[in-house]
């Protein structure tokens, strides 16, 4: 699939910015919507936007004025991490309030969209790893990152197949996402490893363009999942309740 035009989804973010940073490299018109505009001259047209109750549908028409929209790129994200008995509730509603909610009305509009002008579309989530696997003090980030991950899977079997809506698992990603977010009950754990932000964004837009299939981002990552799958439990036994053991309260 040749992306024309794409629209990022909070541009200004880590992830965000590094994807309209290399859709631009690979000749895509690119516009961006948010709360915080990016960096001049990353996009070529931003509308400032409150994900908690946005019309997508006229979103989506203004944004296609400045040509036929055949992408979108769900890159916003919230997160509070901890344990998860020690976490407030109305954070926890927070996430779900930026990480599903908005997301599944922007698919539907984009689905919808697309379907009645009987054009390809793709609407591209960038998601999580947490979402198909449980994650020590990520409980409500991994929830809503499973919701998104399952709403589109669904999503997908309803609409033509012509429209793809993909939902991108990442692992850790070497930006400042994890140090923003808020930390109950133990002390945030550090992590000396991940992905850069160039090279997520290089396969999220593989993906985008229908060249790469594997949604699963980073090798250690897939090699958790074929570990799933050959022996059930074991990488939870000799890897995550050590992690556990390891990590203070706070």
């Amino acid at each position: 699939m040749t992306v024309r035009h794409a629209l990022v989804i909070a541009p200004h973010g880590g992830v965000g910015s590094a994807v309209a940073r290399e859709l631009r490299r690979r000749g895509t018109r690119v516009s961006g919507a948010g709360r915080t505009a990016p960096d001049d001259g990353l996009v070529d047209a931003f509308l400032p936007i409150d994900l908690d109750g946005t019309d997508w549908a006229t979103l989506f028409d203004r944004v296609a004025a400045g040509g036929p929209l055949d992408a979108v790129v769900y890159a916003a994200g919230a997160a509070t991490f901890g344990r998860t008995g020690a976490i407030p509730l109305d954070e926890a509603r927070a996430t779900f309030d930026v990480n599903f909610w908005p997301l599944a009305a922007a698919a539907r509009a984009a689905a919808a969209r697309w379907e009645r002008d009987g054009t390809a579309g793709c609407f591209l989530a960038v998601l999580s790893i947490a979402g198909l696997r449980a994650v020590p003090y990520e409980a409500f980030y991994g929830a809503s990152k499973a919701a998104a991950v399952r709403y589109l899977e669904t999503l997908q079997l309803e609409v033509s197949p012509s429209i793809r809506l993909v939902p991108a698992c990442p692992g850790l990603i070497r930006t400042a996402f994890r140090d923003h977010a808020r930390w109950h009950g133990v002390t945030p754990p550090a992590s000396d490893y991940g992905a850069t932000p160039e090279e997520t964004a290089a396969s999220l837009c593989d993906l985008l363009e229908g060249t790469r299939r594997a949604r699963v981002l980073g090798w250690r990552e897939r090699a958790i999942g074929l570990a799933d799958r050959i022996v059930p439990g074991l990488y939870d036994r000799l890897v995550l309740r050590r992690r556990v053991l390891r990590i203070p309260r706070a």
